[in-house]
């Protein structure tokens, strides 16, 4: 009997130790210092504390603990609930030292400074333009993707034409359909091999204003 219940017992110690050590890691003395990570089951991340983790998991069964007595409003966090209330208290604890404007989070503080300070953290991959907020570099970035709406699916880069794509994904493939009736290379467009076709032909289109020397 105490063999059945043990077994029984089995799949709840295999749970917990999904829970426990997942990894060894040295500290930076040398000595073999164990690292206790706690991993979410439902989505396989890794946590440094238990309470991380029973917060993080939450997202998964929307569980909303944390009440709002004013309007009954649930939220997942207490801080979450804290922020909440200084909307009923009209409490804006966190001042901006250059205009005294105040803020209920130290985050959008931090967002309204600046526009004092100049700084623009958030960049576009797209176009180098940089922004304040990453709301806002967000919205930017979706205009690029409207514009250019062929991407690539091995890297991911944006295109405004099919042709456009078609010609970057021999990149990926390595193709050259284009080959040199006198030489037998191959090139990935064709504007590249009409100009490899000038050195066979001695063909030189461009002239130079200034000088009259021609050019292929």
């Amino acid at each position: 009997m105490q063999d059945l219940r043990a077994a029984a017992a089995l799949p709840d110690v295999i749970q917990q130790h999904q829970h426990a050590t997942v990894g060894l890691k040295k500290n930076g003395s040398g000595l073999g210092a164990e690292l206790r990570l706690f991993k979410c089951l439902t989505c396989g991340k890794d946590f440094k504390q238990k309470s991380t983790l029973l917060q993080h998991e939450r997202i998964h069964t929307d569980s909303r603990p944390y009440g709002c007595p004013e309007c009954g409003k649930r939220f997942r966090q207490q801080s979450h609930l804290t922020q909440h209330l200084r909307i009923h208290a009209n409490e804006k604890p966190y001042a901006c030292v250059y205009c005294e404007r105040t803020f209920r989070q130290r985050a959008i503080l931090n967002q309204h400074l600046r526009i004092h300070s100049g700084e623009k953290p958030y960049e576009c991959p797209e176009c180098g333009k940089h922004f304040r907020q990453k709301a806002i570099l967000n919205q930017h970035v979706r205009t690029h993707q409207e514009s250019r709406p062929y991407p690539c699916p091995e890297c991911g880069k944006r295109f405004r034409q099919q042709s456009h794509l078609t010609q970057h994904l021999r990149i990926h493939t390595n193709e050259k359909p284009y080959g040199c009736v006198y030489c037998g290379r191959n090139f990935r467009q064709r504007t590249i091999l009409n100009q490899h076709l000038r050195i066979h032909t001695g063909e030189k289109p461009y002239k130079c204003a200034q000088c009259g020397k021609d050019f292929r």
